[in-house]
């Protein structure tokens, strides 16, 4: 029975478990372990009562079939609110196994048994970084050890994950784009639902090359520490934007939520998708300056062992008024360059912006070594970590430039995400963060964020030759045309609109929220349009009557296509 602070189990679970997606309301740090003490109380209630609580709390069984969604495909759980790197918990598969013995469920052991090896896997394999399995002597004063049958072959992490999952309970999003440790891509996007979150907006974590490249800041020092109050757990620390420096709300218990305008895939397919293209929308209210925020994200994959991601950040106050919005950008390395668009290095100089002292958000403090220039031409970045023992890893960063911008280079502090010498060095998690700021002064709705991010390893420099912008002709003040250039001769066309209005640029037609056309001196090789009613170029079209995805590609001679609704080709 539920009393005041004291609910029955039931409750609890109610309470506290999205019944379609099975993800407990906190942030992954916590929830893999409240996950953890709830199938160990049904195993306990086994071992003492030997009756199947099991039946009366089915949304355990979808949690922990729902666990490995939080993994990079490195293994490590992701990073938002308060939470640690670092891998999921395997007693809650475990007990699931147990339960299934005792009471003669063999579907239910196989597929857990299943689930476990194939998790056991993946956080085994050398290059995870992550800390081997082992039993500790406690286990053998609650259970006998556990011998998972030999006939149950080990899956693949797929069977388990998604390309898109969505989660609102935490308004949390995921995108992936292949789950190899080295060559799989993956955005995480939160925003501040449930408990134990960050006054965040809609905060983003890139993965690239085996490592988060693009890192959650962690809780700092401790709860009770100002780095925590002041930093970790606001705007700042985040990959983010901040809208007139004081972008803010209550931190912890937070119900400041993201809203999900689309996503391709629809979150949880498995099949019957086009892969080579992942996308999703979200909006958030900026309560503390009463701000429409919205943010495009895509993965664009360009060959097995290579892609970019596509990031579009629109924000504005609702009433107007607007001072200035500021797009923060952190990732690993220990250098940071910035250049123009004819790759000559930005004049930077010290500046004494970015502080408390000019009314903005203390956070502002933690950065440092704070060098600025104003520019409105289109810039690039460059982060190189090098890690001992492994070929230099880099983020390419390219955003498109527009009139009245800054750009910053500062550093920040030191992620705190990382516990200790897992999945990277110490050496490396310890050091500062460079970091990206752009000022966009006034509003950044019809002056969009527009970037490219590239993870590149060796001496190669990455796969992508060139990125431009366009300008298509229409009445859609806010839309944004990306043109990349790959190495290989592809041309990646990306168009991102706002508002129902037709684009066009050469030959190519648009109408919607986003689509892209790639093609090579021979021919199209494919349209890709998601939310949106029409995309055309070289004599192939898609046009739909009402808001669809679609896609025609071409591969050796042949053509596929794929709709969300009826539509004409």
């Amino acid at each position: 029975q539920t009393h005041t602070r004291q609910w029955a189990l039931t409750d609890i679970l109610k309470k506290g478990y999205d019944p379609k997606t099975g993800i407990w309301a906190e942030s992954p740090g916590y929830s893999v372990n409240v996950l953890a003490d709830f199938t160990g109380f049904v195993n306990f209630f086994d071992r003492t009562m030997k009756m199947d609580l099991l039946p009366e709390l089915p949304v355990l069984s979808q949690a922990v079939s729902a666990q490995p969604q939080y993994l990079f495909p490195n293994g490590s759980i992701v990073g938002f609110g308060d939470t640690h790197y670092g891998p999921i918990r395997m007693e809650p598969m475990e007990d699931l196994i147990r339960n299934a013995r005792l009471h003669g469920k063999k579907q239910q052991e196989l597929y857990y048994t299943r689930l476990l090896k194939t998790m056991q896997n993946l956080r085994q394999k050398e290059e995870s970084g992550l800390p081997k399995l082992r039993t500790g002597f406690m286990s053998l004063f609650s259970n006998p050890p556990l011998t998972l049958s030999e006939s149950v072959a080990t899956g693949l992490p797929e069977d388990y994950m998604t390309a898109t999952f969505w989660a609102p309970n935490v308004a949390w999003m995921v995108q992936r784009n292949g789950i190899d440790p080295h060559h799989g891509l993956m955005i995480s996007q939160a925003g501040s639902g449930g408990n134990h979150a960050h006054a965040n907006g809609i905060a983003m974590e890139l993965y690239g090359k085996g490592l988060i490249l693009a890192p959650e800041g962690g809780i700092g020092g401790s709860y009770f520490q100002s780095d925590y109050a002041e930093y970790y757990s606001q705007f700042p620390a985040h990959n983010t934007v901040v809208v007139d420096g004081i972008s803010s709300y209550p931190t912890m218990k937070s119900n400041h939520f993201l809203k999900l305008q689309g996503a391709y895939p629809e979150p949880g397919i498995k099949q019957g998708y086009f892969k080579d293209v992942t996308y999703s929308n979200l909006l958030f209210l900026e309560p503390e300056t009463n701000s429409n925020q919205n943010r495009l994200m895509s993965i664009v994959r360009t060959s097995d062992s290579s892609g970019y991601y596509v990031d579009v950040f629109r924000s504005a106050k609702k009433n107007g008024g607007d001072k200035y919005h500021d797009y923060i950008y952190h990732n690993l390395g220990q250098r940071l360059s910035l250049t123009d668009a004819l790759k000559k290095p930005l004049p930077l100089k010290a500046t004494d912006k970015l502080t408390f002292a000019n009314e903005e958000l203390m956070g502002y403090d933690y950065w440092y070594d704070k060098q600025s220039v104003v520019s409105s031409g289109d810039f690039n970045g460059r982060f190189e970590l090098d890690i001992p023992g492994r070929a230099g890893v880099y983020m390419n960063m390219w955003m498109k430039g527009y009139p009245d911008r800054e750009i910053f280079s500062v550093k920040a502090p030191p992620s705190k995400s990382w516990r200790k010498d897992q999945l990277i060095p110490d050496s490396i998690a310890n050091l500062p963060l460079p970091t990206v700021v752009v000022r966009q002064n006034g509003a950044a709705w019809e002056r969009p964020f527009v970037a490219v991010y590239e993870p590149a390893e060796g001496n190669t420099g990455g796969d992508i030759a060139r990125i431009s912008s366009f300008a298509g002709v229409g009445n859609d003040s806010s839309f944004a045309g990306i043109q990349v250039e790959s190495k290989n001769g592809m041309i990646d066309y990306i168009f991102a609109g706002a508002a129902a209005e037709s684009i066009k640029y050469q030959d190519m037609q648009f109408k919607g929220t986003y689509g892209m056309v790639r093609a090579k001196a021979d021919g199209l090789v494919f349209l890709f349009l998601t939310d949106g009613n029409e995309l055309s170029k070289s004599g192939y079209g898609l046009f739909a009557g009402k808001s669809a995805s679609a896609v025609l590609s071409f591969k050796d001679k042949q053509a596929f296509f794929s709709s969300s609704a009826e539509i004409n080709l």
